[in-house]
């Protein structure tokens, strides 16, 4: 699809820092706190429609990554029929090679 554009943990590092492109985690709250590429926004895959008008520009660079890759492709896909230019999907979470965020542990009262 003219638009969509997979890319690896190395380019999404290079968008990072070249274009500050804006890393979307898709996934759930519970799975964003289990632990989360350093700097990700959350921006669930459901919600995407809804929400991403109030937080993203539509020329912003924007790369999206999930668990498996499946609700990033959503994600992704949606954000480009909503008239973003500049979407790339890194799709499983597991394709970072570097640490993640420790996970967020509720405090017990």
């Amino acid at each position: 699809m003219a638009g969509y554009n997979v890319v690896d943990a190395e380019q999404t590092k290079n968008l990072l820092h070249d274009k500050k492109a804006i890393l979307l985690d898709v996934r759930t709250l519970e799975e964003y706190e289990a632990g989360h590429i350093v700097g990700a926004v959350l921006l669930p895959y459901d919600i995407v429609e809804q929400k991403a008008m109030g937080i993203l520009e539509k020329d912003d660079c924007i790369v999206v990554y999930c668990r498996s890759g499946h609700r990033s492709k959503i994600a992704a896909l949606k954000l480009l029929e909503m008239g973003y230019t500049d979407v790339y999907d890194l799709g499983s979470i597991d394709n970072w090679p570097d640490e993640l965020t420790a996970p967020q542990v509720a405090e017990i009262k």
